[in-house]
C-alpha cells in the first residue's frame, strides 16, 4: 500500500532546499549543463544513463516517506542488496519494475507518492491535470510540479527544442506562438512548460488564445478562442523563425474559418505568412476532433492555411510533431518536415528520459536495446523529476526505429493499447 503523503502550505521537513542541495540533484545539473548532452550517440545516452540509474534511486532512498515506501518497494522488486542499498549491479530494465500506470495518476494517485519536500505546497508550485477527453470516472491525470522539478522540466525542454530546431543558438531570435491562454500555465502542462522551454533559450513567446465561456469543469482545451490581435502582433514580430505551435483542434479552427484567417493576416490574406523557416508545431492527437480521418489529413489542410517562405517564395511550412503527456517532465519532438514523409513522425526522447518499450500489453517485460520495428507498449522513466519516481506505462503503443546520428533511437506513436489486448487503455495525453 502506498503512503498517503498530505501536501500542507509551509512544510519544512525535508523542504525544497534540502532536495536542491541534494547530490543527485547536482549530478542532474551537471548533466543538463554538458554541451554534449544532444550531441552522443544511443550508445552514449545508454551509459549516462547508467551512470545516473544508482544515484537516482539513491535519491528515493535517501528522501523517502516516513513508513518507507520506496524502500519496501525497491526490497519488493529485488533492487536492494544485503547491506540494504542499492544493488550495484541494478540495470535500466530493472525500472520496470517500478513502473506505475497512467490510470494510478488520476485524482490523488500522484500525491500519495511525493516525496516529502516536494509535497510542500510552496512558490512555484503547480498542480497540472490532463485534458479529460476520455472522461474516465476517476478524473483527469493529475500532476504535481514542485519548483525544483519544473525548473528541471523547462531546461529539458529547452533542450529538446534546441535539438528539434538544429541545435544550440536556433531557437535565438526567433517568436513564437502557442495557441493557449495565459490562464493555463499554472493548471496545463504543455502551456506552463513548453513556452517556458522556447524563452529560456532565447525566442520571444506569445500566447494566441484566450479562454472563452464553457460548461462548469470543462477543461481549458475546449474553451480555447483565437485571440486575433495576439496573433497578429505575433505575425508583425521581428523576429524570425516564427514557430505557430498548436494542438490539432487549434490548427482545425483555423482551417476550417477562411474568415477568422482572413481577419488574423496583417494584410488580409487567405493564409497566414510565417515568413522565412517559419514552421507549425503540433501534438496531442485528434481526441475525438471530427471532419478529419486522421492528424496527417488535417495537417493536409492546414498547411494550405499556413505558408512560410524559402528564399523569399511561398512554401508549405514544414511540420513537427510532438508527443507530450502531462505524466512526464520532458517531451518527444520530431524533427520538422514535411508530415507526407515518414521520417516526419519520428521522435527523439530526451537523453534524461529512459525509454524502454515493453513486450506487449500483457507481457511487461522491457525488449533489447537493438530491437527495431514491432509496435511496443511505451515505457519510460524521467529521470529529471525528484518530485515522485516517474517511471510510467502511458498505454501508447510506438514502433522504435534506429536512429544512430541522434542522442537516443527514435519513435513513432502507432495507437493506444486496447482493453482486449489485456491492457485497460490508460490516457495521460493532452497536457
Amino acid at each position: 500500500m502506498v503512503e498517503q503523503v498530505a501536501v500542507r502550505p509551509g512544510t519544512t521537513e525535508q523542504g525544497m532546499e534540502a532536495l536542491r542541495g541534494d547530490p543527485y540533484v547536482r549530478l542532474l545539473t551537471t548533466h543538463l549543463d554538458d554541451p554534449s548532452l544532444f550531441t552522443g550517440s544511443p550508445e552514449d545516452t545508454r551509459a549516462r544513463q547508467r551512470e545516473l540509474l544508482v544515484p537516482f534511486l539513491d535519491f528515493f532512498l535517501r528522501h523517502d516517506t516516513a513508513r518507507g515506501h520506496h524502500r519496501g518497494l525497491f526490497a519488493r522488486k529485488g533492487l536492494l542488496d544485503d547491506a540494504g542499498g542499492v544493488r550495484a549491479d541494478v540495470g535500466l530494465p530493472d525500472l520496470a519494475a517500478l513502473r506505475i500506470h497512467s490510470d494510478d495518476l488520476r485524482s490523488d494517485g500522484q500525491r500519495r507518492r511525493l516525496v516529502p519536500g516536494a509535497a510542500a505546497d510552496g512558490p512555484g508550485t503547480r498542480v497540472y491535470g490532463s485534458s479529460g477527453t476520455t472522461r474516465n470516472t476517476d478524473g483527469p491525470v493529475t500532476i504535481l510540479r514542485s519548483a525544483l522539478t519544473s525548473e528541471l522540466s523547462v531546461r529539458t525542454i529547452a533542450g529538446s527544442i534546441e535539438w528539434l530546431l538544429g541545435g544550440p543558438g536556433r531557437a535565438a531570435g526567433a517568436d513564437m506562438v502557442i495557441q493557449a491562454a495565459p490562464e493555463m500555465v499554472p493548471v496545463m502542462a504543455m502551456p506552463g512548460t513548453v513556452p517556458a522551454g522556447f524563452a529560456l533559450v532565447g525566442a520571444s513567446v506569445f500566447f494566441g488564445a484566450r479562454l472563452g465561456d464553457g460548461p462548469p469543469g470543462a477543461s481549458p482545451w475546449t474553451r480555447i478562442e483565437p485571440d486575433v490581435e495576439e496573433v497578429r502582433r505575433f505575425l508583425l514580430a521581428p523576429g524570425a523563425p516564427k514557430i505557430f505551435l498548436a494542438t490539432p483542434s487549434g490548427l482545425a479552427t483555423l482551417a476550417s474559418q477562411p474568415e477568422l484567417v482572413r481577419a488574423i493576416s496583417p494584410t488580409g490574406e487567405d493564409f497566414l505568412d510565417l515568413g522565412e523557416g517559419g514552421m507549425l508545431l503540433t501534438g496531442g492527437g485528434l481526441k475525438g476532433l471530427r471532419g478529419f480521418a486522421s492528424v496527417l489529413d488535417l495537417l493536409r489542410t492546414a498547411r494550405t492555411v499556413f505558408r512560410a517562405r524559402r528564399d523569399g517564395e511561398l512554401v508549405a511550412p514544414p511540420v513537427g510533431d510532438m508527443l507530450g503527456l502531462t505524466e512526464s517532465t520532458s517531451v518527444f519532438p520530431g524533427r520538422p518536415g514535411d508530415p507526407e514523409d515518414a521520417d516526419t513522425w519520428v521522435k527523439c526522447p530526451h537523453p534524461l528520459t529512459y525509454v524502454g518499450p515493453l513486450e506487449s500489453p500483457s507481457r511487461l517485460r522491457v525488449v533489447p536495446d537493438d530491437e527495431f520495428g514491432p509496435e511496443r507498449l511505451l515505457f519510460f522513466t524521467d529521470l529529471a523529476c525528484v518530485d515522485y519516481l516517474e517511471a510510467v506505462v502511458s498505454g501508447d503503443l510506438v514502433e522504435r526505429v534506429p536512429r544512430p546520428d541522434w542522442p537516443q533511437h527514435g519513435i513513432v506513436h502507432r495507437r493506444r493499447a486496447d482493453a482486449a489486448e489485456g491492457f485497460q487503455v490508460r490516457e495521460g495525453c493532452g497536457g
